[in-house]
């Protein structure tokens, strides 16, 4: 299994200064929703490539929310966080264009959900580290 590849949680999640009744306030995700590490590793009982997102704090309950026949996304019950990607790496041929784009288009399809929109932010920095880590994250396939 390959080791974790750290991550800057503030880099990921600078916040955005906003004026609020005349007080200037930082807004951003809570730092439990930020991933401080990610990895990629194949797991033979699955036949999947799996990237995997590490936080401050971990969550147990854990079950796939959304899937096509390339990706399935592994959310967490309770804090909605993205744990897991599953990816179909015999179609992908472990190219990390394919892999950016279709890890994209899940996220962009999760997020469509009512049940998820909320927590876009939230995906859209999951998505960036996929993006910017992709070349990483395929060396073992």
């Amino acid at each position: 299994m390959q080791d974790w590849i750290p991550l800057d949680p503030v880099t990921l999640n600078p916040g955005e200064k906003e004026v609020v009744h005349g007080v200037e306030i930082n807004v951003g995700l809570s730092p439990y929703d930020v991933p401080d590490g990610v990895r990629g590793y194949y797991d033979d009982d699955i036949k999947r490539f799996v990237i995997e997102f590490r936080y401050l704090d971990d969550e147990e309950d854990r079950e796939p929310s959304w899937q096509n026949e390339n990706i399935t996304l592994v959310v967490g019950e309770h804090t909605g966080c993205l744990y897991q990607i599953h990816v179909n790496v015999d179609d992908l041929s472990a190219n990390a264009v394919k892999l950016k784009l279709w890890v994209a288009d899940a996220i962009r399809d999760l997020t469509q959900d009512k049940e998820f929109s909320a927590r876009r932010g939230h995906y859209d920095v999951a998505n960036d580290v996929v993006s910017e880590n992709a070349d990483a994250l395929l060396e073992g396939v």
